[in-house]
């Protein structure tokens, strides 16, 4: 996957007032913009960003008895291609189900969260398909499909997440990461901070509502 940041330079030096020639901090800033990025991700459970080359997902879910059904690679649905049900788990020929959004099922596009009207999912190991467009557009995406662009609240958290980690690089207790001039790259931390967890928490996939 071709994953862009949840900021970009240019953001998080505007929010520095940063003068144009001073770029000594760029490289910092650019290495913990990737590595902040990684991070969120990983506490959320999924991904809110694009692919920006082709931002098409299929997954293939196991289903738990019930109504409700999430998804696991990413925390937002743009576009939902196909839902197919198959207990053989091909997703071809005349034995697969193929569901039809507010019909046999509601999609809560922000919450990744597909819920069955009237009915439950076909329950199993890998027993249902869902082929769909997810993920916002990125500050600094090049294309790939996506239009709806990342939520404020989410590129704030990442530009203060590193502000935060550029600001606390030389204090005692934070292990650094450099090259062989012995500048400072990236700082090595226990996590992201409170208030960006805080900040970020309603994307989450443990954050679920349900419906």
């Amino acid at each position: 996957m071709a994953l862009q940041p949840y900021a970009t330079l240019a953001q998080v030096r505007a929010q520095l007032q940063l003068a144009v020639g001073e770029t000594d901090n760029d490289t910092f800033i650019t290495n913990e913009l990737g590595r902040v990025s990684s991070e969120i991700d990983t506490w959320m459970g999924w991904t809110l960003r694009a692919d920006d080359t082709d931002p098409t997902i299929t997954e293939v879910l196991d289903s738990p008895p019930g109504e409700n059904l999430y998804l696991e690679t990413a925390g937002f649905v743009e576009t939902l291609t196909t839902v197919k049900e198959d207990a053989a788990h091909v997703f071809t020929g005349s034995n697969v189900t193929t569901l039809t959004v507010n019909e046999d099922f509601v999609l809560y596009a922000k919450r990744g969260l597909l819920k069955r009207i009237n009915s439950r999912w076909l329950t199993g190991f890998k027993v249902v398909q869902v082929v769909y467009e997810g993920g916002y557009l990125t500050p600094d995406a090049n294309g790939g499909g996506a239009t709806v662009a990342m939520p404020t609240d989410v590129v704030n958290a990442a530009i203060q997440e590193v502000i935060a980690r550029m600001k606390t690089r030389d204090l005692q207790g934070f292990r650094s990461i450099s090259d062989d001039a012995g500048n400072v790259s990236a700082i090595e931390t226990e996590g992201l901070l409170e208030q960006t967890m805080n900040r970020l928490s309603p994307y989450s996939k443990s954050h679920k509502v349900y419906v």
